[in-house]
This record gives C-alpha cells, structure tokens and sequence, in this order.
C-alpha cells in the first residue's frame, strides 16, 4: 500500500510501530481510517473512535511470539522485536571500519586508514604499530543465506572473509576514562567491550531481539506494560528479571489498595498498637 508522504503520516506510522510492533501495512491501513493529522499523537490513542476492537488487528500475534511464560496470574508475552534499534547507531566506544563494497554498517575502511599502515600484508594480521594508537579487533564476515560477524575467521572460506577492525584510538580511550596510563589489563578491559559490541551487532543481524508484554493471564488483550529491545540471552534474563519484578510489585500494590478501601486507616494510627 502506497501513500504519498507528509510529515503528520509519517510521525503516526512511527509512533504506532513503536508502540504496537504490528505490521507496517496494519498500521498504514489504521492510520488511513482512523488518525486525525490535527490532533496530538496521545489524544488519537485516547481517542473515542479507536476502540478495543480496532486495536486487536495490531497486537503482536502468536506468529512472532517467542515465549509465553505464566507467572502469579499474569502472562509474560515474549517476541521478537520486528524492528529493534541498530546499534551501531548508539553512542558506542569502538567504530565499525568496514571494506565492502555492498555492506557498510558504520564507516568505510578505506576512507579512515591505509591498509598497510593497519595490516602487514594480510588481511587479519594487525600491525604492533597500529596497536600502539589504537585498540581494535579484527572483523570477519559470513554472508549466506543470512550474516554473522565474528572477531575470528569462519570456517567457510567462500562466504566469508576479513571484514574490517572495530577500533577505538587510545587517546580517545583515554579521556573517556580519565586514564593517565594505559596498562595491559585496561587494554585487556576495552578489548572486552569491543567483543561486547560485535557479539551485539551480531545479535541484530540474527534477530536475537526481543520484546515483552505482560497482561492478566485470562486477558491477552489487556496490556499491563511493554518494553522493547532486549537483545541476546543477556537480554532474555534481564527481560524475564525485569517482568516478574514488575508483577511482584503490582500484586503489592493491588493489595495494599485493597486494603485502603476495606480497612480504611485510623485518624490516630499510634492508638492502634496500644495494649491498654
């Protein structure tokens, strides 16, 4: 479905997507019928017009549903992230310095360094001079049917092969650290992160991002809270972690407003713990 593009479109299919994870077209095919371009975002989900019944075409379905955990009388909906954050558009430490000539997730190698100034010769083999300035990891990448980025070389040669590095200078390691001296463990510390950052990156190629829903556990419909872009198994314990804390302290608190409102306090609560 095409339409011709304006600003207020535009912001209503973002603002959807990001808040339904439904379908693009769904949501196209919803804001045609329903979005008014002259309210706020907020009062067109307030909106009397957009009832329940509109809104279930865009909840996530079972389809992308990766686990559904029971957990004290509520569900724990877990999907994949149908459109998760690049996150090599965060504000990382390292930089992706790519040479390929069809896929460039960052910066492209050729234009930031001379090849023999970084490798001897060889593609992978890192020169001890370069290291003096920067640190960095080598890149390699498997393009088949699908990519995967790894710090070491695949075993298949012919859909894989040297990527770029993921490098940071050590000046800028420096000042983001307030380190006078670089020591081999602090080396040893950053290169570790680089390995974080690609092993994430990785994790976006694969679709290993996730999102959740919590709803009452007879009620699939009825959202309690959401949150998106969790990515890995790191992710997936954090998200779970995350959950299940936020169900205990529901439950808490629907307790204690219970008890508010059928054992209101007593205007000299200190009278109350008195034996005489």
């Amino acid at each position: 479905m095409q339409y011709e593009t304006t600003d207020w479109r535009t912001r209503a299919v973002k603002y959807l997507h990001r808040y339904t994870r439904a379908m693009r077209d769904v949501i196209e095919r919803f804001v045609e019928l329903f979005w008014d371009q002259d309210a706020t975002d907020e009062e067109n989900l307030m909106a009397s017009s957009i009832t329940k019944a509109s809104w279930k075409p865009l909840m996530p379905t079972d389809m992308n549903r990766y686990e559904q955990i029971t957990y004290k009388g509520h569900n724990i909906n877990i999907y994949y992230d149908d459109n998760p954050e690049n996150p090599r558009e965060w504000s990382n430490l390292g930089t992706f310095y790519t040479a390929h000539r069809h896929y460039r997730p960052e910066k492209d190698f050729d234009s930031h360094f001379d090849f023999e100034e970084v490798c001897d010769g060889r593609p992978g083999n890192l020169r001890e001079s370069f290291l003096r300035n920067y640190i960095a990891l080598n890149l390699y990448l498997y393009d088949h049917s699908g990519q995967s980025i790894s710090p070491t070389p695949f075993s298949c040669r012919w859909n894989s092969g040297w990527f770029g590095i993921v490098a940071v200078s050590i000046e800028q390691v420096k000042k983001e650290y307030d380190w006078k001296v670089l020591t081999q463990s602090r080396r040893k510390k950053i290169e570790e992160y680089l390995q974080t950052e690609i092993d994430t990156y990785n994790e976006y190629l694969h679709g290993e991002v996730y999102g959740f829903q919590i709803t009452p556990e007879d009620d699939d419909t009825g959202i309690l809270d959401s949150c998106w872009g969790f990515f890995g198994n790191d992710g997936l314990d954090q998200l779970k972690s995350e959950c299940r804390a936020f169900i205990d302290d529901k439950i808490i608190e629907d307790n204690r407003a219970r008890l508010r409102l059928f054992c209101p306090e007593l205007p000299f609560p200190e009278f109350a713990l008195s034996t005489n």
